[in-house]
Order: structure tokens, then C-alpha cells, then sequence
């Protein structure tokens, strides 16, 4: 139990993943529920298509971060992020569901084949490094998941 909570005790000094993790999470959770209300409301076309081309933007700038920590070397925060970004992309373009699990299934028709079984593999890969201790990933299997989640941003056109 002490060993539980240490570890989840910060240091004073954050590194750069924690405090990049940080601005995702409000970004994504402040901007998202605005994004929500235009898509549920009953905003006109106009409306929908300026906030898909606003969020597309947003999206598209943090996909910077996750080539930049491919870079890095900070492997699992690449793909971690790299999950989030396509989650948020589903949600942009309207796709319903509880989780990101539930958003994949419901998004089914916008991916081939090949590509659809790449991103539930990558999406598999990041819920391991999210919920098993110790779990690590090498280089290659990083960016093969963020390579499927980049080809399906491609497809559902928030990364152009």
C-alpha cells in the first residue's frame, strides 16, 4: 500500500511528459465538451464545419508532440498520446460511444481491413502500457502503433 501511494506522489519538479500530459488532458476535456455541444446542439453547418476545421487544427498541432516523442525515445507516451489523438479525432467527426473501444467499433467503416485490425492491435498495445506495471515497449512496436493511428487520422482527414 505505501509502495501505491509513493508512487503516485509527483516530485516537485514535473518532467516534460508530465506537465505535456497535463495540457492534453485540458485541452482535450475543456475543448472537447465545447465541441460536444456544437455537434449534439443544434449548431447550423456552418457552425459544424468551423468547429471541425478548429478542432482538426488543434488536433493536427498535438500530433507534433507524439512525432516529437517518437523522437525522444519516450516510447509508450508517443503511443499513449498518439490513442488519445485518434479518439479525439473519432469524437470530432461525430462518432458515438462510450469509450475509445466503443468509438473503434462504431467506426469501423471509415478503415480498411488491413488498417482497422493495425489500430485495434496499436489501441491493445496502448491499453497494456496504460494498465499492466512494468510494461514497456520497444522502438519498432511504438512506431508501428503510432504509424496505424497516424494512416487513421489520415483517413478520417484530421491529419491531412
Amino acid at each position: 500500500m505505501a509502495e501505491h501511494r509513493s508512487r503516485n506522489r509527483k516530485p516537485a519538479g514535473k518532467s516534460e511528459a508530465d506537465v505535456i500530459e497535463e495540457v492534453f488532458g485540458v485541452i482535450f476535456s475543456g475543448i472537447g465538451s465545447i465541441f460536444k455541444a456544437l455537434f449534439m446542439g443544434g449548431a447550423s453547418g456552418k457552425q459544424k464545419a468551423a468547429a471541425l476545421q478548429a478542432r482538426r487544427l488543434e488536433l493536427q498541432g498535438a500530433w507534433e508532440q507524439v512525432e516529437l516523442h517518437l523522437l525522444q525515445g519516450t516510447f509508450s507516451v508517443a503511443v499513449s498520446d498518439a490513442d488519445k489523438l485518434l479518439d479525439a479525432g473519432l469524437q470530432a467527426i461525430g462518432v458515438h460511444g462510450a469509450t475509445m473501444g466503443d468509438r473503434l467499433k462504431n467506426a469501423k467503416d471509415k478503415f480498411d481491413y488491413s488498417l482497422y485490425q493495425r489500430i485495434w492491435e496499436a489501441h491493445k498495445l496502448r491499453n497494456h502500457l496504460a494498465h499492466e506495471v512494468g510494461a514497456a515497449v520497444s522502438a519498432r512496436e511504438a512506431q508501428a502503433a503510432v504509424g496505424a493511428f497516424r494512416e487513421a487520422l489520415y483517413a478520417i482527414k484530421i491529419l491531412l
